[in-house]
């Protein structure tokens, strides 16, 4: 990084072996299938990643079946015990590779194993289906948190960091 810069988040592309851990999600929460989720609770998930760099408001239309060429029957909603939508993982199958989308999980459920717990239900789906293969795509998403996502022997192939712009001392603010 250049001086005044510093990294606060970044696009990756990980790739790697879909991996064989077993995650639960916490107590209260529940992971089902976006199919069986209502376009409300959807939408709910999606916009759990609004508040990273790089990310912009979830739509309603980003809530249907098939949107972003994502599959969801692959793709997962992690809800809480009111039914709300509070993580999302969303994944689909290209050319014998399992695509993700970096899971999003609500700022109050961040500190938890909700993001790791789709992982390990999206990642069973892919296996179930014969994928061996993974990408993650992570857009504004912290270091820390890709290191987790990519905990199970990933590659970088693609990494460009997204810094703020350096504080002026001089002159008038922008």
């Amino acid at each position: 990084m250049q001086a005044g810069f510093r990294e606060v988040g970044a696009y990756r592309r990980l790739e790697g072996r879909v991996p064989y851990r077993h995650v639960d999600a916490p107590d209260g929460v529940t992971l089902r299938p976006l199919a069986e989720v209502s376009e409300a609770a959807r939408l709910e998930a999606l916009k759990t990643v609004e508040d990273r760099v790089g990310h912009h408001a979830a739509l309603p239309e980003a809530a249907q079946d098939g949107a972003g060429g994502f599959d969801s029957h692959l793709s997962h909603v992690a809800l809480d015990a009111q039914g709300r939508g509070i993580g999302i993982c969303r994944a689909a199958i290209e050319e014998g590779l399992g695509r993700l989308d970096s899971p999003g999980v609500a700022v109050a459920w961040r500190h938890t194993n909700v993001r790791a717990a789709l992982l390990n239900s999206v990642n069973a789906r892919l296996r179930a289906a014969g994928i061996t293969r993974v990408s993650v795509d992570s857009w504004g998403t912290r270091p820390g948190n890709s290191r987790t996502t990519c905990a199970w022997a990933c590659t970088w192939p693609t990494r460009r960091p997204s810094s703020p712009r350096p504080k002026r001392s001089w002159g008038r603010a922008r």
